[in-house]
């Protein structure tokens, strides 16, 4: 009888081994569940605001086949218009292919901003990019000004591989936000050969450029 008792008491502490052990493994597991899920929306999450930015790499490249479109079809780059107009309207799809592009809201810090075509008054690009076209002649481009820092690093990412943001030593977000004022980079190596990028303003706020033709 007492070995009968002694053998009974082993089993049951076995048994509880047994549970102690898989409760173990199932706080682990639970553990490991948890943090793989944290893991996987962390990695959704970044995968979304990456795509968020990358859509003002196609809405930049949307503007430059339409202006290239429009010229095709006779309308002299001179003379493109940012607007709907049935003889010069770049936003015109029956010339150009093409309509207003509108930007993702969470991209930018201020919400309200929309693209902008930099011409002055009389239809001159007035942006000198150093490496594109002739370095001491405007280009005609559109720009998105006050995109969000993480917007403008996934930017560049998308264009470059690397999420630095180039910083040239002219142009406020005044300057480039305003459709006619000058900005001369045709000797700021900092964007040197980029026909488009997101950079850094001298106010330390962010605009992404596309060139849509050099001249």
């Amino acid at each position: 009888m007492k070995k009968f008792s002694e053998h009974l008491g082993n089993e049951k502490g076995f048994i509880h081994t047994v549970i102690l052990g898989a409760i173990v493994l199932a706080i682990a597991m639970a553990a490991l569940w948890a943090n793989t899920g944290k893991t996987n929306s962390s990695l959704a999450s970044s995968k979304a605001a990456y795509g968020r930015a990358t859509s003002v790499i196609e809405q930049g490249a949307t503007f430059r086949l339409g202006f290239e479109t429009i010229v095709a079809n006779g309308v002299a780059s001179s003379s493109v218009t940012f607007n709907t107009n049935s003889s010069t309207g770049l936003l015109n799809p029956s010339l150009s292919g093409i309509s207003q592009q509108y930007p993702d809201k969470t991209l930018l810090a201020t919400t309200t901003n929309t693209w902008v075509y930099k011409v002055d008054g009389s239809n001159n690009p007035v942006v000198k990019v150093q490496g594109i076209g002739v370095d001491a002649s405007a280009d005609y481009m559109v720009i998105l000004p006050d995109l969000t820092q993480a917007a403008c690093q996934n930017i560049n990412q998308a264009i470059t591989g690397s999420t630095s943001i180039p910083a040239p030593a002219a142009g406020t977000l005044a300057a480039w936000s305003t459709a006619a004022t000058a900005i001369d980079l045709s000797a700021d190596a900092a964007i040197n050969k980029l026909s488009e990028a997101c950079v850094q303003t001298t106010d330390t706020k962010y605009v992404y450029y596309k060139v849509l033709s050099e001249v």
